[in-house]
Protein backbone atom coordinates (compact mmCIF):
# COMPACT_ATOMS: atom_id res chain seq x y z
CA UNK A 1 0.00 0.00 0.00
CA UNK A 2 1.43 3.43 -1.37
CA UNK A 3 2.59 5.62 1.36
CA UNK A 4 0.16 8.39 1.87
CA UNK A 5 1.52 12.27 0.89
CA UNK A 6 1.36 15.57 2.67
CA UNK A 7 -0.52 18.15 0.27
CA UNK A 8 1.53 21.36 -0.10
CA UNK A 9 1.09 24.26 -1.31
CA UNK A 10 3.43 25.97 -4.29
CA UNK A 11 3.35 29.14 -5.44
CA UNK A 12 4.45 30.63 -8.67
CA UNK A 13 8.07 31.63 -7.10
CA UNK A 14 8.92 28.51 -6.25
CA UNK A 15 7.47 27.09 -9.72
CA UNK A 16 9.87 29.35 -11.56
CA UNK A 17 13.30 27.88 -9.22
CA UNK A 18 12.28 24.65 -9.78
CA UNK A 19 12.32 25.32 -13.64
CA UNK A 20 15.57 26.84 -13.11
CA UNK A 21 16.77 23.65 -11.49
CA UNK A 22 15.50 21.50 -14.23
CA UNK A 23 17.13 23.07 -16.47
CA UNK A 24 20.52 22.49 -15.57
CA UNK A 25 21.40 25.17 -12.88
CA UNK A 26 20.07 28.48 -13.98
CA UNK A 27 20.57 31.58 -11.42
CA UNK A 28 17.26 31.92 -9.57
CA UNK A 29 15.48 35.04 -9.81
CA UNK A 30 15.36 37.06 -7.19
CA UNK A 31 12.32 38.94 -5.38
CA UNK A 32 11.11 42.10 -7.23
CA UNK A 33 12.65 45.26 -5.19
CA UNK A 34 10.91 46.82 -2.43
CA UNK A 35 9.67 50.14 -4.11
CA UNK A 36 11.35 53.32 -3.20
CA UNK A 37 9.65 55.70 -0.90
CA UNK A 38 9.37 59.29 -2.82
CA UNK A 39 10.58 61.89 -0.69
CA UNK A 40 7.80 64.96 -0.01
CA UNK A 41 7.88 67.82 -2.50
CA UNK A 42 9.98 70.71 -0.79
CA UNK A 43 7.61 72.65 1.66
CA UNK A 44 4.84 70.36 1.81
CA UNK A 45 4.68 69.27 5.99
CA UNK A 46 2.65 66.30 7.20
CA UNK A 47 -1.11 66.79 8.01
CA UNK A 48 -2.00 66.31 11.38
CA UNK A 49 -4.63 63.89 12.31
CA UNK A 50 -7.52 65.67 13.89
CA UNK A 51 -9.20 63.37 16.64
CA UNK A 52 -12.79 63.98 17.85
CA UNK A 53 -13.74 64.29 21.57
CA UNK A 54 -17.38 63.86 22.48
CA UNK A 55 -18.40 66.23 24.99
CA UNK A 56 -20.51 64.79 27.64
CA UNK A 57 -23.90 65.85 28.29
CA UNK A 58 -24.42 69.17 30.22
CA UNK A 59 -27.64 69.39 32.28
CA UNK A 60 -29.39 72.47 32.99
CA UNK A 61 -30.89 72.30 36.83
CA UNK A 62 -33.09 75.31 38.44
CA UNK A 63 -33.23 75.00 42.00
CA UNK A 64 -36.60 74.48 43.82
CA UNK A 65 -35.74 75.68 47.01
CA UNK A 66 -34.00 79.19 45.99
CA UNK A 67 -34.61 79.29 42.40
CA UNK A 68 -30.27 79.43 40.98
CA UNK A 69 -29.46 78.14 37.93
CA UNK A 70 -26.68 75.63 37.48
CA UNK A 71 -25.77 72.52 34.70
CA UNK A 72 -24.16 69.70 35.50
CA UNK A 73 -22.43 66.66 33.53
CA UNK A 74 -23.18 63.72 35.40
CA UNK A 75 -26.70 62.14 36.33
CA UNK A 76 -27.72 60.79 39.85
CA UNK A 77 -30.83 60.36 41.07
CA UNK A 78 -29.79 63.24 44.17
CA UNK A 79 -27.71 66.46 43.78
CA UNK A 80 -27.09 69.52 45.68
CA UNK A 81 -27.55 73.56 45.15
CA UNK A 82 -24.50 75.33 44.98
CA UNK A 83 -25.82 78.20 46.01
CA UNK A 84 -28.35 77.24 48.88
CA UNK A 85 -26.64 73.33 49.69
CA UNK A 86 -30.39 71.90 49.76
CA UNK A 87 -30.04 68.37 48.56
CA UNK A 88 -32.30 68.12 45.45
CA UNK A 89 -34.02 65.05 44.70
CA UNK A 90 -33.40 65.06 40.52
CA UNK A 91 -35.35 61.94 39.22
CA UNK A 92 -37.81 62.20 36.23
CA UNK A 93 -41.82 60.89 36.90
CA UNK A 94 -43.94 60.04 34.32
CA UNK A 95 -48.00 60.09 35.72
CA UNK A 96 -50.31 57.96 33.71
CA UNK A 97 -53.54 57.30 36.15
CA UNK A 98 -55.03 58.91 39.06
CA UNK A 99 -51.87 60.80 41.44
CA UNK A 100 -52.34 62.59 44.59
CA UNK A 101 -49.03 62.32 46.36
CA UNK A 102 -46.50 65.59 46.57
CA UNK A 103 -43.52 65.90 44.21
CA UNK A 104 -40.53 68.02 44.23
CA UNK A 105 -37.91 67.18 41.88
CA UNK A 106 -35.03 68.70 40.21
CA UNK A 107 -35.87 67.25 36.88
CA UNK A 108 -39.05 66.90 34.92
CA UNK A 109 -41.86 65.71 35.88
CA UNK A 110 -44.73 64.82 32.84
CA UNK A 111 -48.54 64.61 33.59
CA UNK A 112 -49.19 61.57 30.48
CA UNK A 113 -52.51 61.96 28.48
CA UNK A 114 -53.99 59.31 30.77
CA UNK A 115 -52.83 61.25 33.91
CA UNK A 116 -54.96 63.27 35.85
CA UNK A 117 -53.60 65.22 39.21
CA UNK A 118 -56.41 64.85 42.21
CA UNK A 119 -54.23 66.66 45.18
CA UNK A 120 -51.12 67.37 45.77
CA UNK A 121 -48.52 69.89 44.78
CA UNK A 122 -46.21 68.66 41.64
CA UNK A 123 -43.12 70.86 41.37
CA UNK A 124 -40.13 70.28 39.00
CA UNK A 125 -37.77 72.34 36.57
CA UNK A 126 -40.01 71.55 34.06
CA UNK A 127 -43.35 70.30 33.78
CA UNK A 128 -45.34 69.05 30.83
CA UNK A 129 -48.83 68.66 31.07
CA UNK A 130 -50.78 66.52 28.73
CA UNK A 131 -53.31 64.73 30.65
CA UNK A 132 -55.93 66.28 33.64
CA UNK A 133 -55.66 69.21 36.40
CA UNK A 134 -58.70 68.14 38.45
CA UNK A 135 -56.60 69.03 41.71
CA UNK A 136 -53.60 70.16 43.46
CA UNK A 137 -50.87 72.57 41.82
CA UNK A 138 -48.37 72.81 39.41
CA UNK A 139 -45.22 75.02 39.97
CA UNK A 140 -42.14 74.42 37.49
CA UNK A 141 -38.88 76.57 37.93
CA UNK A 142 -38.21 76.69 34.53
CA UNK A 143 -40.68 75.45 31.80
CA UNK A 144 -44.26 74.98 31.76
CA UNK A 145 -45.26 72.56 28.31
CA UNK A 146 -49.19 72.30 27.77
CA UNK A 147 -49.85 69.78 25.19
CA UNK A 148 -53.22 69.18 23.56
CA UNK A 149 -55.99 67.91 24.95
CA UNK A 150 -54.70 69.52 28.50
CA UNK A 151 -57.66 70.36 31.27
CA UNK A 152 -56.64 72.68 33.71
CA UNK A 153 -57.31 76.18 35.65
CA UNK A 154 -54.70 78.42 35.42
CA UNK A 155 -54.94 79.91 38.81
CA UNK A 156 -53.05 76.08 39.72
CA UNK A 157 -50.56 76.95 37.51
CA UNK A 158 -46.92 78.44 37.99
CA UNK A 159 -43.75 78.75 35.48
CA UNK A 160 -40.97 80.99 34.99
CA UNK A 161 -41.35 80.29 31.36
CA UNK A 162 -44.53 78.72 28.85
CA UNK A 163 -44.36 76.58 26.04
CA UNK A 164 -47.56 76.09 23.98
CA UNK A 165 -47.46 72.45 22.58
CA UNK A 166 -48.29 72.06 18.37
CA UNK A 167 -51.79 71.89 18.33
CA UNK A 168 -53.08 73.38 21.60
CA UNK A 169 -54.85 76.27 21.70
CA UNK A 170 -54.47 78.18 25.62
CA UNK A 171 -56.72 81.39 26.41
CA UNK A 172 -55.31 83.31 29.31
CA UNK A 173 -57.42 85.91 30.96
CA UNK A 174 -55.61 89.07 32.58
CA UNK A 175 -51.92 90.11 32.28
CA UNK A 176 -49.86 87.48 32.33
CA UNK A 177 -46.05 87.48 32.42
CA UNK A 178 -43.25 84.61 31.60
CA UNK A 179 -39.53 85.12 31.01
CA UNK A 180 -39.89 83.35 27.42
CA UNK A 181 -42.47 81.87 25.66
CA UNK A 182 -42.16 79.07 23.09
CA UNK A 183 -45.48 78.90 20.62
CA UNK A 184 -45.90 76.10 18.79
CA UNK A 185 -49.81 76.10 18.71
CA UNK A 186 -52.28 79.07 19.32
CA UNK A 187 -51.67 81.32 22.12
CA UNK A 188 -54.48 84.13 23.16
CA UNK A 189 -53.13 86.41 25.94
CA UNK A 190 -52.09 89.85 26.92
CA UNK A 191 -48.05 88.71 28.05
CA UNK A 192 -45.54 90.58 29.54
CA UNK A 193 -42.17 88.71 28.41
CA UNK A 194 -38.65 90.19 29.95
CA UNK A 195 -37.20 87.06 28.10
CA UNK A 196 -37.87 85.88 24.19
CA UNK A 197 -40.90 85.13 22.57
CA UNK A 198 -40.85 82.60 19.81
CA UNK A 199 -43.63 82.27 17.30
CA UNK A 200 -42.85 78.94 15.85
CA UNK A 201 -44.30 77.51 12.42
CA UNK A 202 -47.78 76.53 12.40
CA UNK A 203 -47.76 78.86 15.73
CA UNK A 204 -50.13 81.71 16.35
CA UNK A 205 -49.83 84.83 19.03
CA UNK A 206 -53.03 87.11 19.39
CA UNK A 207 -53.57 89.20 21.92
CA UNK A 208 -50.99 92.14 23.48
CA UNK A 209 -47.72 91.56 24.00
CA UNK A 210 -45.20 93.75 26.00
CA UNK A 211 -41.57 92.85 25.70
CA UNK A 212 -38.35 93.79 24.35
CA UNK A 213 -37.37 90.31 22.45
CA UNK A 214 -39.74 88.83 19.67
CA UNK A 215 -39.17 86.38 16.66
CA UNK A 216 -41.37 85.13 14.75
CA UNK A 217 -40.57 82.26 12.63
CA UNK A 218 -41.53 81.70 8.55
CA UNK A 219 -44.95 80.48 8.80
CA UNK A 220 -45.84 81.90 12.32
CA UNK A 221 -48.58 83.78 12.51
CA UNK A 222 -48.96 87.38 14.57
CA UNK A 223 -52.25 89.01 15.22
CA UNK A 224 -51.48 90.67 18.18
CA UNK A 225 -50.74 94.69 19.60
CA UNK A 226 -47.11 94.48 20.29
CA UNK A 227 -44.87 97.05 22.72
CA UNK A 228 -41.48 96.29 21.91
CA UNK A 229 -38.77 98.05 23.98
CA UNK A 230 -35.14 96.62 22.56
CA UNK A 231 -33.00 96.03 25.68
CA UNK A 232 -35.90 96.68 28.10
Amino acid sequence: MPNPRKASVVDGFMVVRMVRHAKGGEPEPSPPPAPKKEPPPPGEKKKAHIGHTVLPTRHAIRCYECGYEFTLTARSPKTYCPKCRTILEWKDYLIQGEWSEPVKTAGVIRVGPQGVLKAGSLIATDIILEGRLEGGDLEAFRWLEIGPGAVYDPLHMKALSLRVAAGTEIKLKGKTGFRDVDILGRLDARLQATGRVTVRAGGLLTGELEGSHLAVEEGGGLRARLKIVPGG
